[in-house]
């Protein structure tokens, strides 16, 4: 359940922390900053998950093929390949997409 809705964008969280949160996102605040490349996060969790861009830590492996991943994120958009999962369809030709960004490109 996730009863908190953001009043800016509609994105519904299970916490009003996490709502306050978010909504630091929409007001431009970024206090958590890589000491790497200056790269500015509004959350320190996700400085934690951008760390691995500058470590190479891959800490999430695939299942079927042994490839790795920084993130659960990309683990679970590379199983796409595996499992067929297009769920992105094209109104216009019916073509179908595993990933939203590929059906806007086409």
């Amino acid at each position: 359940e996730r009863p908190f809705p953001c009043p800016q964008c509609g994105r519904c969280f299970s916490s009003r922390p996490n709502l306050i949160a978010h909504a630091k996102a929409h007001a431009g605040a970024r206090p958590f900053a890589c000491q790497q490349c200056g790269r500015g996060f509004s959350r320190k969790s996700h400085l934690d998950r951008h760390q691995a861009v500058h470590t190479g830590t891959r800490p999430h492996a695939c299942a079927q093929c042994g490839k790795r991943f920084s993130s659960k994120t990309n683990l679970a958009r590379h199983q796409a390949v595996h499992t067929g999962h297009r769920p992105y369809i094209c109104t216009q030709c019916g073509k179908s997409f595993s990933r939203k960004t590929h059906l806007l490109r086409h």
